[in-house]
């Protein structure tokens, strides 16, 4: 007589690997639009866990920093277009691919004050006060 729990060992690992596939594979987001990411430099981890639960439908088990760690890098500041209907493991390469953007601004001579720094908050994810002040204090 052959032993029945022999023929049903890959059960587990099967039901394991089709759980993984549809979280990272199978959800998809709810943008029906290519869609402007920004993630900020002040958000901690719960911030931006939320922040893909909420502005994309993207509900990541142990969160999507958790998985980003696990990628190989933390999350920093980016921003990127994420594509409509995109995975978390789409997510999770554009923000590896973005980490370390760096952000072009040209300055023309005529741009002074608050119009300077309406320019540069857009551009640097920084409230408009913080740049007012810093263009007003000359050191």
């Amino acid at each position: 007589m052959r032993n029945k729990s022999g023929k049903i060992w890959w059960v587990l690992p099967l039901v394991c690997g089709l759980m993984i596939w549809g979280v990272f594979f199978g959800q998809k987001s709810n943008n029906n639009q290519t869609q402007m990411v920004k993630i900020g430099k002040q958000w901690d981890q719960e911030t931006f866990d939320r922040y893909w639960e909420d502005s994309f439908g993207l509900y990541v088990p142990f969160g999507m920093h958790y998985w980003a760690d696990k990628a190989g890098f933390s999350i920093q500041a980016c921003r990127f277009n994420l594509s409509k209907s995109s995975n978390i493991f789409d997510v999770l390469t554009l923000l590896r691919e973005f980490r370390n953007q760096t952000i072009d601004i040209v300055v023309l001579p005529s741009i002074y004050g608050k119009a300077l720094a309406k320019t540069l908050e857009n551009k640097l994810d920084l409230p408009i006060e913080t740049l007012t002040d810093a263009i007003g204090n000359p050191d």
